[in-house]
């Protein structure tokens, strides 16, 4: 592992040794298992989206390095998924282990669904499946997708979205970031899996995708040639207005762009470009910041606060997916810097937060981060 004088040399950071490192922590039995910050203090429990982001953070792992204990982490946690996409009972999909809000206990979430239907199209993409299974998976993909296009779907902003959960449907919202992943994810199945999606659907489903893609253009403000989102859509029936952080921001970048690279119809009036420069609004000084430094509806102190961990590791997915090899430096030796010692990942810097409990659904977004910076698309 790098310090700060060979940083200054430039010598390449050792990535594949760093993802290592950080995996151990994750135990191959219970690879989702654990406390959340989120949930009961002092509590444990399988956390759907843990087990989605380590499924694909393993699959992009195996692809470049095959193994055995590749192979068992894989199966592990996409059997997972499998064997617990209906954990609330009549309530297909994936969601929290816990009651959140006005939540109860396995309400099913878009982002974390989204999540797992990503993880789940990373693991199919590797030779490990029998056809029953393979099976088994797509059937099931097909029925939560078609259960969102069916049931949590709302028509508005020039096409439609989804909602943030099927608790949050009278009256719904536009969250937008949860709906834009979702939007990869369906991309997605759509694109590597046409041929075994009955032509019906398909069109249900592209239809919605479309919809939702014209819905995110309707909403985009362009700043200098890159996007910008609120969190909630205005007018909203929450009547909320604020800014999207650092994480909410790139889960939408995420699943924009993959609808885009998978040939969606809906163009985007922004390149690429613009959606890397739209990230470097979160740095000041070498730092992760929580929130855009050009926003201007938030107090300077609330706009300078350090990210999120979830949110660091998004963003050097970011980085690694667009082969960013600098920024890919930069962000990861951030996070050294200040969400350390590593591996155990921290939610907060220490001069912020004096929580230094090691929260898995946290620290697989750095995991994931570091996959596709060590290991490559």
């Amino acid at each position: 592992m790098t310090n700060n004088k060979t940083s200054q040399r430039e010598e390449p950071l050792d990535l594949v040794g760093a993802y290592t490192r950080l995996l151990a922590l994750f135990p191959e039995d219970a690879q989702g298992h654990g406390l959340d910050r989120g949930g009961p203090p002092g509590v444990a429990a399988d956390q759907p989206m843990t087990y989605g982001l380590v499924l694909s953070a393993e699959s992009l792992r195996y692809r470049a390095t095959p193994s055995g204990e590749g192979n068992r982490r894989i199966r592990q946690a996409a059997l997972w998924l499998l064997d617990n996409s209906n954990l609330g009972g009549n309530n297909i999909g994936w969601g929290l282990p816990h009651a959140w809000e006005h939540r109860p206990t396995n309400t099913v979430f878009t982002i974390t669904t989204a999540i797992a239907i990503e993880g789940l199209l990373d693991a199919l993409k590797l030779p490990l499946w029998s056809p029953a299974e393979l099976d088994r998976a797509l059937v099931l993909m097909r029925q939560v997708c078609n259960r969102w296009c069916r049931e949590l779907w709302a028509d508005g902003y020039s096409g439609g979205y989804f909602g943030y959960s099927p608790r949050d449907m009278a009256p719904p919202f536009f969250c937008i970031n949860a709906p834009a992943m979702y939007l990869g994810a369906l991309s997605r199945l759509m694109a590597e899996h046409k041929g075994n999606i009955p032509r019906d659907e398909l069109h249900l489903v592209q239809e919605h995708a479309d919809a939702l893609a014209r819905a995110c253009l309707a909403t985009v403000e362009l700043r200098s040639g890159s996007p910008y989102w609120e969190y909630i859509a205005q007018p909203n029936p929450l009547n909320s207005k604020r800014p999207n952080d650092l994480i909410h921001h790139v889960y939408i970048l995420w699943g924009l762009e993959t609808y885009r690279e998978t040939g969606g119809h809906v163009k985007f009036p922004w390149t690429l470009e613009g959606t890397l420069e739209s990230l470097d609004r979160f740095w000041k000084g070498g730092t992760i910041r929580f929130m855009a430094q050009d926003e201007t509806t938030v107090t300077a102190a609330r706009r300078e606060e350090p990210a999120n961990a979830w949110g660091t590791g998004m963003l050097l997915a970011c980085y690694g997916r667009w082969r960013q090899s600098r920024k890919t430096r930069e962000c990861f030796e951030a996070i050294l810097a200040s969400y350390g010692p590593f591996p155990r990942i921290r939610v907060l810097p220490a001069h912020v937060s004096d929580d230094a409990q090691f929260y898995p659904r946290d620290a697989a977004h750095v995991l994931f981060g570091l996959a596709y910076s060590a290991f490559g698309t």
